[in-house]
């Protein structure tokens, strides 16, 4: 099941910076108030590689599975609009 929500242009433009690398890569979300729980000499290292690339696999089922329609022609776009209109069949 998923919840299907439309994102103010104000508020995407903020998402946008958090959920879309402009190489392609994933990223992985680390909520700041998070760090509090690691500790500090862990938390350093995360603060040192915030907003760089690392080598992590996302192995295992993830905490939050997220997907973002860019296109209508992408995989989301076509499925959920086949989904809604009743055709989901022709997928």
């Amino acid at each position: 099941m998923a919840t299907l929500k439309i994102v103010p242009k104000e508020h995407w433009e903020i998402l946008r910076e958090y959920l879309c690398d402009d190489d392609g890569e994933s990223p992985v979300l680390l909520p700041e108030d998070n760090l509090k729980k690691f500790s500090e000499e862990n938390a350093a290292i995360l603060r040192e590689h915030d907003g760089k690339y690392i080598e992590y696999d996302f192995g295992g089922e993830p905490d939050v599975v997220l997907d973002i329609i860019r296109t209508p022609d992408c995989y989301a776009g076509r499925a959920i609009m086949a989904l809604l209109a009743g055709e989901e069949d022709e997928l």
